[in-house]
């Protein structure tokens, strides 16, 4: 026999999906959306380090690298351990490459600040858009849709939200 349905149970279930989708995008602007916008940090890093363009890319390269590869073993750890410790490690990460790059004193240093930690926080704190966009969009799956607007979005606010901070600290 079920359970008689209460009045208001619609309108929890809205909220709880309102908060669930919104903590998923919150999470997708701080990680994938962080990650999104290191070209507006090409010149101001070069310049400031005295390095050339290819130091900064190399370290960006080495981040997609990291980023790929640790894919299938996030997922294992999320797998095992469930989605929120491999997000706080992921976080913790990404934050750490993105304060060690700001002072990195060698372009080994960025290597491995905004290269290897970067895509390793990357990984673990969002996972994949491609193989949502490439694979789920293309069977009309409504979870791949969500995710992949959610991520094309947190991408194009982070961008918009970092070039209006640095035009206004100029």
């Amino acid at each position: 026999m079920n359970a008689p349905r209460t009045p208001d149970s619609g309108v929890s279930l809205h909220r709880s999906l309102a908060v669930l989708v919104g903590s998923a995008c919150a999470i997708s602007l701080i990680t994938f959306g962080l990650r999104s916008i290191f070209g507006l940090f090409t010149d101001p890093v070069v310049q400031g380090q005295g390095w050339s363009r290819e130091v900064f890319a190399l370290a960006i390269a080495i981040q997609n690298l990291f980023w790929g590869i640790g894919q299938p073993f996030a997922g294992a750890l999320v797998d095992r351990f469930g989605p929120v410790r491999p997000l706080a490690v992921g976080g913790v990460l990404s934050a750490l490459g993105i304060a060690v790059m700001a002072v990195a004193p060698s372009p080994l240093g960025l290597q491995l600040s905004a290269g290897a930690l970067v895509g390793l926080g990357t990984t673990l704190a969002n996972g994949c858009t491609s193989g949502h966009g490439v694979c789920g969009v293309a069977r009309l799956s409504k979870r791949s849709i969500v995710a992949t607007v959610s991520f094309m979005g947190a991408g194009m606010a982070a961008v918009y939200l970092v070039r209006r901070l640095m035009e206004a600290s100029s």
